[in-house]
């Protein structure tokens, strides 16, 4: 899936509409720009704009990186 400049990667996501999250118990992979971080699986909370990933977690970061 992509969304403007940023690109997420994994077999399977699950949403909840009621309560706005989105699930992935599956490896992921989030890229922006010259940047990646990877985790076992991911939660999202649309509401709290907040992704939460566990397991595993791994990640280069360019120096010019912004999270928004």
């Amino acid at each position: 899936m992509t969304y403007e400049t940023s690109e997420l990667r994994t077999e399977t996501l699950h949403y909840n509409k009621k309560n706005h999250i989105i699930t992935s118990d599956t490896p992921v992979t989030l890229k922006k720009e010259n940047s990646t971080i990877l985790g076992d699986s991911m939660t999202t909370r649309l509401s709290d704009y907040r992704i939460i990933l566990n397991g595993n977690i791994r990640g280069n970061f360019s120096e010019t990186f912004n999270i928004k």
